[in-house]
């Protein structure tokens, strides 16, 4: 009975002693957590004064392009996260912070994106890339048509050449070959030049002067 008695009083203390560790481990811990401060966000005129290896040229440009665009926003802060190669295109990722949002600014060309919207830099630079590829592709499909549209007569011309080459027999033939490829050179100055090349203080040349509308056109 006494030693059953023992038994039981041992394990009480031990009980006490394993309450009483619990207690201070857990004093100790709420003591730490106490200490354990989360410092508040930096302010953006902070973040900005402390942004090195910056260039100002291109970050003003970059600031004044989100003012317009998200016209009354003022830009807070602004970074420049990635720079990305693509073939002959470079792309630059910058992060906007401004007054009531927050933005992805990318080059080449220029867009601009809600983050809220596009969270990932990544991701919204490959959304970036193929939109303006396939944007860029369009325009340059209509400069190719415009510029064959004012090219079609020279060109015109210069098939005729081409056909009255074939069948020539005669000196006459061939000098007649020689009077089409010169209109389907005046026929290109024509299509391509405008009185805007030439120089301030200078003649304009004759319509029939293919050498000095050329050089003009190269100095254009």
């Amino acid at each position: 009975m006494q030693r059953k008695f023992r038994k039981t009083r041992t394990a009480r203390k031990n009980n006490a002693k394993t309450r009483s560790a619990l207690q201070l481990t857990e004093r100790k811990i709420g003591h730490l957590v106490d200490e354990c401060v989360i410092p508040r966000l930096v302010a953006d005129s902070v973040l900005d004064v402390f942004a090195l290896d910056r260039p100002e040229h291109d970050a003003n440009e970059i600031r004044q392009y989100v003012e317009v665009q998200a016209r009354p926003e003022k830009v807070t802060h602004l970074e420049k996260v990635k720079t990305e190669q693509l073939f002959e295109r470079q792309y630059e990722v910058w992060d906007v912070r401004t007054n009531k949002d927050r933005y992805w600014v990318i080059t080449g060309p220029t867009n601009l994106y809600s983050q809220n919207n596009f969270p990932g830099a990544d991701y919204t630079l490959s959304f970036h890339i193929g939109v303006t590829t396939r944007v860029m592709a369009r325009q340059r499909a209509r400069d190719r048509d415009e510029r064959e549209d004012r090219l079609a007569p020279a060109w015109r011309r210069l098939i005729q050449a081409e056909e009255a080459l074939e069948t020539a027999d005669e000196a006459e033939d061939f000098q007649a070959v020689g009077m089409r490829c010169r209109e389907a050179l005046l026929a290109m100055t024509r299509g391509i030049a405008n009185e805007a090349m030439v120089p301030a203080g200078k003649e304009h040349p004759q319509k029939g002067n293919f050498l000095q509308w050329a050089e003009l056109i190269a100095n254009a």
